[in-house]
């Protein structure tokens, strides 16, 4: 019987990691992942010119030949109807065959839109949109998506989906490229948006199933996005913000970047304005888009067209009734969000790789408004409260309930327990995370943009924030807010303990 060829795709990324370039030269050099796998790593080595990192990674890793953990990603795809495509698949975008550090494999739900027919244009922004960015936003996802061109964005909140709802609006296909598992929806308030994309277009990751959103995934899947796609717009965003990764991305791989003009001195300019100041070109309006590319897609875009049909378009009210129906850019009525680990279910391929048992029924593609028909797919106890309580026994030495529960009444709080709270910490943190921690004032909603300095980048941050969030010490909140539960009193290094004065969160 023969074997898959998949299989050995999935056994390559998951041993080297998602956007690797040493996976990418590999393939280059012998062709296809089988013949990597068949090749001995030593004779790998003796072949090619590697770094040091690169010969190590080569000799630990390669060495493994085992396809177990590919085996059970594949048999979890099927059980989950979730589609595989490796570059040799006919539906795998050959735009990004071209990238160095191509995707080796793509696992998507619904139909990967043919990108040598149709244009494929990104529009991503901040999270914390402005009502500007929101009209913005939309506007440009309903006009490029009327003009016969497929959105592609992160569906993340914010200017993501407000460009994807646009774009729906008008009747068009999008396309999300996913940070987390293509089976979790992230955020979930999204999960209408998750099936409508499904029903007319794709959402597709480099994750397998059950991969929960961490912070780290973001800036690499950023690259998919960029290389699926011709151009770039960027609507607002901060000097840090995520959509630059996305914009820089484009550059590199020489495609078009797009830049939305904002009010000087706004946080949300100031994206953008750096992107203008380094040649991006400017954009308003659709139309703006679309002229550029009307002579490769004659057959597809007509400007004239779409000028004469926006003209009248009221997209300050028909955003806002889009924002409100999709639910972007809020929470719910909860101010906390997600079950298990962002609304997802965290499965460690690395620890477990033999077959589950009696397992659901097999699942089918949910319509919009049904529950889901897969029991494993419904919100699952929340990770945090699993562990959290078990993490804290165990790291502040607590050995009973009642003890715990003292700790936690406000008017008996000592400072006995305020320096147990600081060796949890000691002994549970790193120094990023600790850094991250006395950033953040008690009890004031941050965004984790703000966050970002010279030291600590967004990837640090969003990492430090799930370990915060882990160990009880920080919780997330509306719109994408964080906020820090602990009590006044900083987290100092073990060194300083005894002689380090409060810290100033000014």
């Amino acid at each position: 019987m023969a074997v898959d060829n998949r299989i050995y795709w999935i056994w390559l990324a998951q041993l080297l990691g998602q956007g690797s370039k040493l996976a990418s030269r590999l393939i280059n050099e012998y062709g296809s992942a089988q013949t990597v796998y068949e090749t001995p790593a030593t004779a790998l080595l003796e072949k090619n010119e590697f770094s040091e990192t690169e010969r190590s990674v080569i000799k630990k890793s390669l060495a493994d030949k085992s396809l177990e953990q590919a085996q059970y990603i594949m048999e979890e795809c099927a059980r989950l109807k979730i589609n595989i495509a490796i570059p040799d698949s006919p539906e795998y975008p050959k735009s990004l065959r071209a990238l160095t550090d191509m995707p080796l494999v793509l696992y998507y739900r619904g139909k990967i839109p043919d990108s040598r027919e149709r244009l494929f244009i990104a529009v991503v922004g901040t999270r914390k949109m402005s009502d500007y960015g929101r009209k913005i936003a939309y506007s440009l996802g309903y006009g490029i998506a009327l003009g016969g061109v497929i959105i592609v964005s992160g569906m993340a909140l914010g200017s993501d989906s407000m460009a994807m709802a646009g774009a729906m609006d008008a009747g068009a296909p999008t396309v999300a490229i996913l940070g987390s598992g293509v089976d979790v929806i992230y955020p979930r308030e999204h999960r209408d948006m998750y099936y409508k994309t499904i029903e007319n277009g794709a959402v597709i990751s480099e994750y397998p199933s059950g991969s929960a959103p961490a912070g780290h995934h973001f800036p690499v899947r950023n690259r998919i996005i960029s290389g699926l796609t011709e151009g770039t717009v960027v609507v607002e965003g901060s000097a840090t913000s995520g959509s630059l990764i996305t914009a820089r991305h484009a550059a590199e791989q020489g495609k078009k970047v797009f830049a939305v003009p904002g009010k000087v001195g706004d946080p949300g300019s100031e994206g953008p304005l750096s992107l203008l100041h380094d040649n991006a070109l400017p954009v308003s309006t659709a139309e703006d888009v679309l002229a550029e590319f009307k002579f490769l897609y004659p057959h597809t875009i007509n400007v004239d067209y779409v000028h004469a049909k926006l003209r009248n378009m009221n997209f300050e009210d028909s955003s806002q009734t889009a924002m409100e129906k999709a639910r972007i850019g809020t929470r719910g009525e909860s101010p906390y969000y997600g079950t298990g680990v962002y609304g997802g279910r965290a499965r460690d391929y690395r620890k477990n790789t033999a077959k589950a048992e009696n397992r659901a029924a097999e699942s089918t593609e949910n319509p919009k408004n049904e529950e889901l028909s897969d029991p494993s797919l419904k919100p699952k106890p929340s990770l945090i409260e699993k562990v959290k309580k078990p993490v804290l026994e165990s790291m502040l030495g607590r050995k009973t309930q009642k003890a715990a529960e003292n700790t936690e009444k406000k008017n008996t709080k000592s400072e006995e327990n305020k320096n147990i709270t600081t060796g949890f910490a000691l002994n549970m943190l790193d120094e990023n995370d600790i850094k991250v921690y006395n950033s953040m004032q008690p009890n004031v909603p941050v965004i984790p943009d703000t966050l970002v300095r010279e030291d600590l980048e967004i990837g640090d941050i969003m990492s430090a924030l799930s370990t915060l969030e882990l160990a009880g010490l920080v919780e997330s909140a509306v719109g994408g807010y964080f906020i820090r539960t602990g009590d006044n009193m900083p987290i100092t290094l073990a060194d300083e303990l005894t002689n380090t004065p409060d810290v100033n969160h000014e």
